[in-house]
């Protein structure tokens, strides 16, 4: 690709309040609490990743549809004015592959390329995902919706950009080749 043209990687994310435990400690036959919400407070976020410069852009929307994928289309494409074309990795969700969004990016710089049904794992902001559900979801409580929300935002406003390091390593491209020869 041109060096002007920018490979970015995207998806859309839907963290809930709810508790989500990954981890812990129980002393054996001791009851532990557990605090948790009846609450089921939902961000909607779409994102992308330029992992070349490691820029990551997310939009938060009452829901995601085709809509709000073309509004966070043209964030994308403010984010990078003077490019010719922006190339955008995207999994066939519905709201990726309808009929407006192919229509509106016949007359945009954006240029989708979809990846195979059911990989999630070629998708490296999938990675991204699941960092913020470490830093910000798992194992945590809010008691306010509010406070989870604040804390998903927090996320991508400032966290992401101290943890650059950490990104640098578990959000790449590098794949493991497999051996696809197989023996009977």
């Amino acid at each position: 690709m041109p060096e002007n043209e920018p490979i970015l990687f995207g998806d859309s994310v839907h963290p809930t309040q709810a508790k989500k435990l990954t981890r812990g400690w129980i002393k054996h036959v001791k009851e532990q609490y557990i605090p948790t919400t009846r609450a089921r407070m939902r961000v909607n976020i779409a994102g992308a990743i330029n992992l070349a410069t490691l820029q990551v852009m997310t939009r938060d929307y009452e829901k995601i549809n085709s809509a709000s994928l073309m509004d966070f289309l043209k964030h994308v494409e403010s984010c990078y004015p003077k490019a010719p074309r922006i190339h955008i990795f995207l999994d066939q969700a519905p709201y990726h592959t309808s009929k407006e969004t192919r229509k509106y990016v016949e007359n945009s710089q954006i240029v989708i390329h979809y990846l195979p049904s059911y990989n999630p794992n070629l998708n490296p902001i999938e990675r991204l995902w699941k960092i913020m559900h470490e830093y910000v979801s798992n194992n945590k409580f809010y008691l306010k919706g509010s406070d989870f929300t604040n804390a998903v935002k927090h996320f991508f406003e400032k966290t992401v950009h101290e943890i650059k390091d950490l990104l640098q390593t578990r959000v790449t491209d590098n794949f493991e080749h497999l051996n696809t020869q197989f023996s009977f």
